[in-house]
This record gives C-alpha cells, structure tokens and sequence, in this order.
C-alpha cells in the first residue's frame, strides 16, 4: 500500500519556527495543534538538498562500508549515502557520494524509487540509487569531516547481505530498506 496524502490530524499554529540552520538544513520546533485540540510542539527536519542511498553492485555482489557514525557513537555497516548540491539529480548525486566517500565511480546508475527515514521527524524523500561499478577500479575517496569510514569494503551476495541484516550486522534502516527495495533489479546476485 502506498503512503497517500490525507487530512493534516495536526496542524501547524501561526508560522514555521526555525531553531536551526546550516548548510545542510534547517531544523523546526513548530507549535501544533491535534484533532482534539491539544497543542504542544513537533520537531522536524528538512534537508537542503535530496538524499540519496547508493547500492552499488558489480553484478555478482553488493558493497557495504563500515562507517563510524558519531550519533551512535560505533561502527555501523551501510550503503554508501549523502545529499545533493543545488540542481543535482538523484543520479548525479549517487555517483557524486559514492566517489566520495569510497573512491568507486558508477559505470552505470537507476533510479530505484525513493524512501522516508524517519516520517516522524524528516520531512524529505531519500531515492534509491542502484549504481553499477567496476570493482577492479577504486579511486581515492574524499571523505567530509563528518565522514569516517572505518574499514574496507565488504562485498557479499544478495543471500550474504540478508543474513548479515537477520543476524543484526547492518542495523542502518537506510541501508536495509534500500537492500529489499533493490533486490527485485539485482538479477541472479544470490
């Protein structure tokens, strides 16, 4: 069942409230009122620009990185992912974050569909990019202070990734959510 637009059960009371800014955003702490007619107040975030969560593939095997995500404070396996500068397409934007952060360049990408992180507090759509690579040609990577990948590349097959997610080794629910959305292109990766 697809999600569907219905009527707002909490509304928004007088304008947006900013709490913060940065380049990547802004955060709102908005006075809200429910059906009942209780207010209170709902945190929310938009990104300023699109997401995306890359899964790169070599035709045999999908690439998961480890990367210290200081939120958690601890390693977690995952899908490369990022957001785009002004004007950048999803596709641009994965081959963009994929070289970035692993140094890999897509020989090929597809635009999968899209996903919400989290509905009840991030406001915009992350798509999901299937990107093609060669394996046997790595480049640098360029990763951002806020990037820190913490080992190599783990490539597995399809049937390698589901085990790796039943037996809690990838908790990233972007990076689960964009595995099962992908797998229906992957072909015979198992």
């Amino acid at each position: 069942m697809k999600a569907s637009a219905a009527a707002a059960l909490i509304k928004r009371i007088g304008p947006p409230n900013v709490v913060y800014t940065s380049r990547y955003g802004q955060l709102y702490d908005d006075n809200v009122e429910g059906t009942d007619g209780q207010q209170g107040t709902y945190l929310r975030w938009t990104w300023a620009g699109a997401g995306v969560v890359v899964v790169p593939t070599d035709g045999q095997r999908l690439y998961l990185w480890p990367m210290y995500r200081y939120p958690i404070g601890a390693q977690s396996l995952e899908f490369p992912r990022g957001a785009g500068e002004a004007d950048e397409s999803p596709a641009d934007t994965a081959a963009r974050e994929l070289a970035e952060e692993t140094g890999f360049t897509p020989v090929k990408t597809s635009v999968l569909g899209a996903l919400h992180a989290d509905t009840g507090l991030i406001a915009d759509r992350i798509s999901i990019v299937l990107a093609h690579i060669d394996a046997t040609q790595p480049g640098p990577s360029r990763l951002e202070a806020t990037e820190a990948i913490a080992g190599p590349a783990i490539a597995l097959t399809v049937n390698g990734v589901a085990e790796l997610i039943r037996d809690g080794g990838v908790t990233c629910a972007l990076t689960i959510a964009a595995f099962y959305h992908a797998i229906p292109h992957l072909g015979d990766t198992t």
